[in-house]
């Protein structure tokens, strides 16, 4: 028995919705039932996490070099901002003058 014309749109919505679930994208899932979440661009295209290696451990600063890191990035901050502002001074007093 052919399909009424009525339902001939739901036929065609079936097959066109069995194309899209081929061709993924965004956070649509594949015909495997696993999600594709972001798509990679770069880095490491090996294969599940579980089987790569741990990264390297890195080294992380002590609390006093942070504080002197930071210490240092106000300072120079600050003398940015008092260079910027003795220049402004220096062009109103030009303009005085």
């Amino acid at each position: 028995m052919a399909p009424s014309p009525a339902h001939a749109h739901s036929y065609r919505w079936l097959r066109l919705r069995r194309t899209v679930t081929v061709m993924t994208s965004g956070d649509r899932q594949r015909r495997d039932g696993a999600a594709k979440r972001v798509q990679l661009t770069s880095g490491d295209h090996s294969g599940p996490k579980d089987k790569r290696g741990r990264p390297a451990r890195t080294m992380q600063p002590d609390r006093q070099q942070k504080k002197a890191a930071a210490s240092k990035q106000w300072k120079a901050l600050f003398a940015r901002l008092d260079e910027v502002k003795r220049r402004d001074q220096e062009r109103q007093q030009r303009r005085q003058a």
